[in-house]
């Protein structure tokens, strides 16, 4: 089949879709080499690093173990919502700490329990929400000296 008198010649068709194919890798190209510059560089809680998530939930555990000592050869549940926690439980030598992803098993609500969700991470700033048998809190940390710190918890009230 010819193509009709009025039919655009085949080479502006290509330099049509081609033109289209670059704008739309041009726009993808700028939105994803945004980088945010400064103090508080913004690290959204799946994209942190692994090792600066664990430094987070091993100050929080630290701080709860402290106020509250677990006795020798008891089980400390530990639920971090995502399944972002691998790995703490070596963090805490010491403390026979189950650590697991999820809704909260029925064994565990026998034992001490923690359930973990890291709702904001910055380079030096950090929010964690923590519920446990008794409470449901919420944790800010600070990053001081390159030591995580809890800086205040306070009860979590859903809005």
């Amino acid at each position: 089949m010819a193509l009709g008198h009025n039919s655009p010649p085949f080479t502006l068709i290509l330099f049509y879709h081609m033109r289209l194919i670059l704008l739309f890798l041009t726009g993808i190209l700028i939105t994803g080499s945004t980088r945010t510059y400064g103090a508080a560089l913004e690290i959204n809680r799946h994209g942190s690093s692994h090792r600066l998530r664990l430094d987070v939930l091993e100050a929080v555990l630290r701080h709860r173990l402290e106020t509250q000592p677990l006795a020798k050869g008891v089980k400390c549940y530990v639920y971090v919502n995502r399944g972002l926690g691998a790995g703490i439980d070596a963090r805490l030598p010491g403390y026979d700490i189950v650590v697991g992803s999820g809704k909260i098993g029925s064994v565990a609500r026998k034992q001490r329990w923690y359930w973990l969700d890291i709702r904001e991470i910055t380079e030096y700033n950090a929010t964690v929400v923590i519920e446990d048998a008794t409470s449901f809190k919420v944790a800010r940390l600070r990053s001081i000296n390159g030591q995580w710190r809890l800086v205040s918890e306070k009860p979590y009230y859903l809005t």
